[in-house]
C-alpha cells in the first residue's frame, strides 16, 4: 500500500525533474511551489533534503524568477493566516535562509514581521498540540534560529523575542520546544567581538550554564534526531565560553557517549558538523605573537627555541588538559571513520582539531598509533580531488590553507615518531615528502614579513627524520625542495637555519646531494663555502649539523679540493676539532681532517700542507690531550702520524 509520503515523494520527483530539465526558458511557478511545500518541517528529513537541493538548483538556473516566486509564495501563505499556511511559510523561510540569506533577510526585516511572531510563540500551552498551535510555534523557532545567521535579523530577534525565548527554555514539558528556543536564545546573545574570545553576555551566564545539561542530555538521546541536532548546535555555540569548555571536557560520560553516537552515523550528518565545531572550540590554543620578527611563534620543547609571552599564561595549560580528554575520548578514530566522506568545511574543522592536538609532543605517538598519519594524508587527498573538481564545477570550493594545515599536522607527528612504524604499503613514506616540502615555501596569503616560521621549522625537522630512512626518500626530498633548502640555509632566523643544515647533514648520505657539492662547478664551490661558514657559527647545533655534513662530504676528493681553495676552510675544520662545547663536534672535526689529509693524489698532499700551515699539529695535539672519547683520541693520533 502506498503511503502519503511515498505519493508526496513521487510528486516532488516529477516537479524537480520538470524544473531542472526544462530547456524552454519558461519558469514554472506552480511546479516550484510544489517543491517548496516539501520543505514543511512535518515531513520526513529525506523529503526535505531533496526539496532543498531542488530549490538550490532552481535558484541557480533561474535566480531572478526563482527568488521572485519564492518571495510571493511565502508572502501569500502568511497572508492567509491559517496555521497550516503559516507552518509551510515559516518552514520554507527557515530552509532557504542559508541558501539566499539576502532574500530571506529582506522578508524577515519587513516592518512588523518579527513583532508578529511573538504572539505565535506565546499562544497556547507549550505541552499540548491544540490543532497546529504547537507546530506553528516550532516552525517559528526554526525560522528564528535560521535567521540568527544575519546580524540585523539577530538584533531584531533580540529586541522583540528574547524574553519570550528565555521563557520557553524553562518549559520542560516539551523538550524539543525548549531546545529550539534555547538554541535561538543562545545564538542572539552570542557576542563575536573581533580579535577577542567570543562569549555569551554575562547577564545570561547562569541561564547559559543551565542549558548545557539540557543540550547534553538531548544529544545523547537519538530518539528525536531533530532535537539531537539542535542541541548539538547549541553546544557548539555555548562551547565558545571558557567555563562551558571546561564543563564539557570534565564530562567524560558525555564525551564518550557522543563518540558512540557519532560513530553510529552512516554519513557526515549535521550532528557531526556541530560536534566538530564544539571540539574546535574546546581544543584551540590562543594565538601567540613573536617577540620580534627573528623568532619563532611557539616554543618547541626539544628545539631550544625562545619563549614568547601569552596574553593568559594559564590558558594553554587548560587547553592542553582539554585536548588530552578529547583525545582520550576517541576523537582520532572518529575522524578516521569520516575522513573520506566529509565536506571540505568538515575536513578543515578536523584539521584544526588535529593541529591543536599535535601541539604538544606527548600526544603525538598516541595519535600516530590511532592512525593520524594516514588520516591526514586522506584529508589532503580529498582536498586535492575537490580542487581538481573545481575545473568542471566552479561552484565547488576548496580551501588552499587546508593543504598547509594538513602538512603541519603531519610534520608535528613525524618529528616525534619513527616514520618506519607509521607508514604502510597503502600509505608509503614517500607520500609524506610533498606535503612537508609544501610547508617550506611561502604562504601566498601571508605577508613575508609576518610569516609564521613555526610550520617551516617543524617541516624541516620532519624531513630530517624522513631523510634518515632510505636513499629513495633522500633523493625525493632533494629533487622536490633543494632550492628552497638552500635559501633556508641563509635564513635570518637562526633556528630555521639550524634545522635546514641538520636536514642537509642527513641528506648528505645521498649521492644526489653529494654531487651538488662535489661536481667541481662554481655553484658546488659556493655551496661548500656556505657549509663551512655554518660550521663556524656561534650556535652549537648549527656547527654540529654543518660538521656532520662536512664529515660525509670530505670523503670525496672534489669536495676536499673546494675546501682547500676556500679561505679559512682548513682553519674552520680545525676549529671543530678544538671545540670546547661538544665531544661530538670534535669527532666530526677530526673525521674531516683525516679525510682532508688522506685524500687521493695531490689533493691529500696539499691537504697536509694546509693543515700544517694552519697549526694543525698543535691543535690536534691539544685535542688528543683533553678528549675523553677513545675513538677521537685514536683518530687524533693517526692524524698526527700522517702530518709528521
Amino acid at each position: 500500500m502506498t503511503s502519503p509520503n511515498d505519493e508526496r515523494a513521487e510528486v516532488l520527483a516529477r516537479s524537480i525533474n520538470a524544473l531542472t530539465q526544462s530547456d524552454n526558458g519558461v519558469f514554472d511557478a506552480d511546479r516550484f511551489g510544489q517543491v517548496l511545500t516539501a520543505l514543511d518541517i512535518r515531513l520526513p528529513a529525506i523529503l526535505r533534503s531533496q526539496a532543498i537541493v531542488a530549490t538550490v538548483k532552481v535558484l541557480g538556473i533561474s535566480p531572478e524568477a526563482g527568488q521572485a516566486a519564492l518571495m510571493r509564495f511565502i508572502a501569500s501563505r502568511i497572508a492567509k493566516h491559517s496555521d497550516e499556511d503559516l507552518i509551510i511559510a515559516f518552514s520554507v523561510a527557515a530552509a532557504i535562509f542559508p541558501v539566499v540569506p539576502a532574500v530571506a533577510a529582506q522578508l524577515f526585516l519587513t516592518e512588523g514581521f518579527v513583532e508578529s511572531l511573538v504572539p505565535l510563540l506565546q499562544r497556547g500551552p507549550v505541552a499540548a498540540d491544540h490543532g497546529n498551535v504547537h507546530t506553528v510555534r516550532k516552525a517559528v523557532l526554526e525560522l528564528l534560529s535560521a535567521a540568527c545567521m544575519d546580524k540585523a535579523c539577530r538584533d531584531r530577534i533580540d529586541k522583540y523575542c528574547a524574553e519570550t525565548l528565555k521563557g520557553l527554555t524553562k518549559k520542560t514539558a516539551d523538550i524539543s520546544t525548549s531546545i529550539l528556543a534555547a538554541l535561538a536564545f543562545v545564538k542572539i546573545r552570542q557576542e563575536m567581538s573581533k580579535g577577542q574570545k567570543p562569549m555569551v553576555s554575562d547577564v545570561d551566564f547562569d541561564l547559559a550554564r543551565n542549558l548545557v545539561p539540557l543540550f547534553t542530555h538531548s544529544v545523547l538521546n537519538p530518539s528525536d534526531k531533530s532535537s539531537q541536532q539542535h542541541a548539538m548546535e547549541g553546544l557548539a555555540y555555548l562551547s565558545l565560553q571558557p567555563d562551558t569548555k571546561e564543563e564539557l571536557a570534565d564530562n567524560t560520560q558525555f564525551l564518550k557517549g557522543l563518540m558512540v553516537q557519532l560513530s553510529d552515523l552512516t554519513t557526515a550528518e549535521p550532528l557531526l558538523f556541530g560536534a566538530l565545531n564544539m571540539f574546535v572550540h574546546m581544543t584551540t590554543y590562543l594565538p601567540t605573537v613573536p617577540e620580534d620578527q627573528n623568532r619563532l611563534k611557539y616554543r618547541i620543547p626539544h628545539a631550544n627555541l625562545p619563549k614568547t609571552a601569552h596574553a593568559d599564561p594559564a590558558y594553554d595549560k587548560r587547553v592542553s588538559a582539554r585536548c588530552h580528554k578529547v583525545l582520550e575520548a576517541g576523537i582520532v578514530p572518529l575522524l578516521v571513520q569520516f575522513s573520506k566522506t566529509s565536506s571540505s568545511l568538515m575536513r578543515r574543522l578536523m584539521l584544526q582539531i588535529l593541529l591543536s592536538l599535535t601541539k604538544e609532543q606527548s600526544r603525538r605517538s598516541t595519535m600516530a598509533r590511532q592512525g593520524a598519519v594516514k588520516l591526514v594524508l586522506q584529508l589532503q587527498e580529498a582536498e586535492e580531488r575537490q580542487t581538481i573538481a573545481i575545473v568542471d564545477n566552479p561552484s565547488s570550493r576548496a580551501d588552499p590553507s587546508a593543504y598547509r594545515m594538513a602538512a603541519h599536522v603531519l610534520a608535528r607527528i613525524l618529528i616525534s615518531v619513527d616514520p618506519t612504524l607509521v607508514f604502510s604499503a597503502t600509505a608509503p613514506i614517500a607520500s609524506a615528502v610533498r606535503p612537508l616540502v609544501l610547508l617550506l615555501t611561502d604562504d601566498t596569503d601571508t605577508d613575508s614579513e609576518r610569516r609564521d616560521l613555526l610550520p617551516v621549522f617543524e617541516a624541516l625537522l620532519a624531513l630530517t627524520n624522513l631523510a634518515s630512512t632510505t636513499g629513495n626518500i633522500r633523493t625525493a626530498i632533494v629533487r622536490l625542495s633543494w632550492s628552497t633548502i638552500e635559501d633556508l640555509l641563509l635564513s635570518s632566523n637562526k633556528r630555521v637555519q639550524c634545522a635546514a643544515v641538520e636536514l642537509v647533514c642527513n641528506l648528505m648520505e645521498s649521492a644526489t646531494t653529494v654531487a651538488l657539492y662535489a661536481d667541481g662547478s662554481r655553484d658546488a664551490k659556493n655551496r661548500v663555502h656556505v657549509l663551512l661558514a655554518l660550521a663556524d657559527s656561534e650556535d652549537l647545533a648549527t656547527r654540529r649539523g654543518a660538521g656532520g655534513a662536512l664529515a660525509t662530504l670530505t670523503q670525496y676528493t672534489e669536495a676536499v679540493t673546494a675546501i682547500l681553495a676556500t679561505q679559512r676552510g682548513v682553519e674552520i675544520l680545525l676549529g671543530l676539532c678544538d671545540d670546547n662545547e661538544s665531544e661530538e663536534l670534535r669527532h666530526r672535526g677530526i673525521v674531516c681532517i683525516m679525510n682532508v689529509i688522506t685524500a687521493e693524489g695531490s689533493t691529500g698532499v696539499d691537504g697536509i700542507l694546509k693543515v700544517k700551515g694552519a697549526r694543525g699539529t698543535e691543535t690536534l695535539t691539544h685535542m688528543v690531550g683533553k678528549t675523553k672519547v677513545p675513538e677521537i683520541k685514536q683518530f687524533g693520533k693517526e692524524a698526527l702520524k700522517t702530518l709528521q
